[in-house]
This record gives C-alpha cells, structure tokens and sequence, in this order.
C-alpha cells in the first residue's frame, strides 16, 4: 500500500466520526446493568433489535471491519465447532509408567483452590465481556462457547459488548482474524500446552491449562507426568528423562519446557494482541505488547487492514518477534504518513466505542427504561 492510499484510508476514517447522541448524564454500567436485569425477555428483545438497526444507520468504523472480516469467510461465518468442555488430561500410565497417580478432575474447587486460579489469571489481559467466540490455537479452528460457559443468553451478550463498545460479532470477528494470523507451525505444541493442570496427588483443575500455568510466572508444582507428557509430544524425546524424575534433573527438564513455551506464547500473544488491535482503539493487552499498540495500529493500516498480507511476515519465535519489533517496528517509528494513519484508525475506533454505548443508552432512553434520567 503507497502513502497516498494510507493517508487516504485515514481522511476516510475521519470521517466516519459521526456526532454523539449523548443526551444528559452518561449513565453507568452498574445503571444499565441493573436496568436490564429486570426487563423481561420480549422487552430485551425490542432493545436489542432497535439498537442493531441504530447500528446499520451510523455505519461505523468497527462494524465495517467485522462485516469485511466475516464476508470473507468461505462457509457460514458463524458455523465453527463448539468448543470442548474440559481440557484434554495427559495419562500417567502412558508418560510416567512407573509412577502411575491417576489423573481425576476436581468436580468443584475448593477455596484454596479458587484463589490460586485466580493468582493464575491475575496478570492475563481479559476482554471486560467474555467473547462468545475464541480461537483454539491447539485445534486451528475458532470455536464457540456455548450460553452455560459464556455465563449469558444471545441478547445479553450483545448488550454486554455494546457496553464495552464493541458491535455485535466483532469477538466473533476477532476470533476470526486471530486465526488467519496463525501459520499453524506450533500445532503440536499448542495441543501439549492445552492439557489441564495437575498436582502431584493427580487433582487436576478444568479451569486451568498447562499454558495458563507456564506463563503465570507463579512458582508452583511441577509434576512429572505433565511435564513429561509435553517433552514426549512436542519433542519426541522418550529416553532424556523418565519419572520419578530426580531433583536433580528438574532445573534442566523445566529448561527445555520453557525454551518451548517462550516460542509457544511469543506466537499466541502477538497473534492475539494485534487482532484485538484490530477492532478495538485500546484493547486488554499483555504488559509486554501495551508499549506496541500505536505500532499494531500503523500495521493494520500499513496492510489494508488484510490479515493474509500480514500473517507472512509475523514470527513465530521469541527470538524472533524482538528482531520483528526493533526492525519492522522501527520502520514504522520513521514512516509519518504511516504512523498518522495508525493514529486517526485508533481515534476512529475510539470514537466508535463511544457511539457505540451512546447507541445502546439512547435506545434504552427512548423505550423509557432508564429511571431517573
């Protein structure tokens, strides 16, 4: 893409900033929360569909991106497999023969337990409404959760992404674009990483997976039959280490886990940041991709916003993606008419989550469902 069409996208994103509908006090989550507790089910119905129409009738910048990335779906954009209940658990009679603990999930976690996950998630970046689409990395293929694992119906997750200022499908759409930045040579090792966690005594915990452990950054319970079951299945290694594994050998075993983690997340985390960047102006960010957002902005414009002209150039190491960041991302830094583009694109999206809210307020208001006001 030339400067001229780059300076051309970003004067065609100004110009999609249409004017606030914001009348009065903007009303708080908590008001609008509790506003659409109580109405009933046709009620929300009317809201939803009033405000989707509202919707088509301001066209904005956000909605654009998720019609583009969804029409270009070969099949139904909305039919992906749904997604699994519990994560796979590795068999200690295949990965630690002579040391078989079976492993057993725990039907409800108790206190302790809850306030370790929570320590496990403590510094993940997590979207404000939970998507109702997401991409499985280990099965290369976006999924859907289904109304008990979202923890909401259909109507109330597209009031609950407009209250974050986001459209309808655009988590749809993100998880999409997420998949088109895979290049899928880490399968195997994403499928390792996807297994549930485990202790010692075998009780292993559905809400978190071997991924979700390593890049905790916790210090925590190692035990062998995961850590064996990932050098078995990513690197075919049968003979370097057998269980019970000797203290002495833990610091080079979890070495090796680690040298394979690091390429495992450097991949996920930038496929994952630049298509939130894609749809949002400041989206929930890994602490080490937050300095980068204006620079996945001035991507996105630098590419037409077209994921496959940008997924060959993405790296798929860690190693890598430093080398990715001080050579493309320098050349950004440099590129002016670039770096504006990437600007005005995220003020145009920022200026959507606005509109986007306001929209759902003032249908709200003109139904007369927020007392008070």
């Amino acid at each position: 893409m030339g400067k001229s069409s780059v300076i051309s996208q970003a004067l065609g994103l100004l110009a999609l900033m249409a004017p606030s509908l914001a009348q009065g006090p903007v009303p708080s989550n908590a008001k609008l929360e509790a506003a659409w507790e109580k109405l009933p089910q046709e009620a929300r119905q009317e809201v939803i569909q009033w405000y989707q129409a509202e919707l088509v009738a301001v066209r904005t910048y956000q909605g654009q991106l998720v019609t583009y990335v969804l029409e270009a779906v070969d099949h139904d954009p909305r039919d992906w497999p749904a997604a699994t209940a519990d994560p796979p658990l590795y068999r200690a009679e295949v990965h630690a023969p002579a040391q078989v603990i079976p492993r057993k999930f725990v039907a409800k976690p108790t206190r302790s337990q809850r306030a370790w996950i929570e320590r496990v998630f403590r510094a993940r970046a997590s979207e404000p409404t939970p998507p109702a689409w997401i991409y499985d990395y280990a099965r290369g293929t976006v999924v859907g959760l289904s109304s008990e694992a979202l923890g909401s119906t259909a109507l109330t997750h597209v009031f609950r992404l407009a209250l974050a200022g986001r459209v309808p499908d655009s988590d749809l759409a993100q998880a999409i674009v997420a998949s088109r930045l895979d290049k899928g040579g880490q399968r195997v090792a994403h499928r390792a990483f996807s297994h549930a966690y485990s202790d010692r005594a075998g009780k292993a915990l559905r809400e978190v997976t071997l991924y979700d452990v390593w890049g905790s950054g916790l210090e925590m319970e190692m035990p062998d039959v995961e850590c064996l079951g990932i050098v078995h299945e990513v690197l075919g290694d049968w003979k370097s280490w057998i269980a019970p594994v000797p203290p002495t050998q833990h610091d080079a075993l979890y070495e090796r886990i680690g040298e394979v983690f690091v390429d495992l997340r450097a991949e996920r985390e930038l496929g994952q940041a630049l298509a939130a960047t894609y749809f949002q102006a400041e989206p929930p960010l890994a602490a080490t991709y937050q300095a980068h957002r204006d620079r996945m902005h001035a991507l996105w414009a630098q590419v037409g916003c077209d994921p496959s002209v940008l997924v060959a150039d993405l790296p798929t190491t860690d190693k890598d993606l430093e080398t990715f960041w001080t050579t493309r991302g320098k050349a950004l830094d440099s590129d002016l008419d670039l770096w504006q583009a990437g600007g005005v694109r995220r003020a145009a999206l920022a200026a959507d989550a606005t509109k986007v809210r306001e929209t759902l307020v003032w249908v709200m208001r003109q139904l007369e469902l927020l007392p008070g006001d």
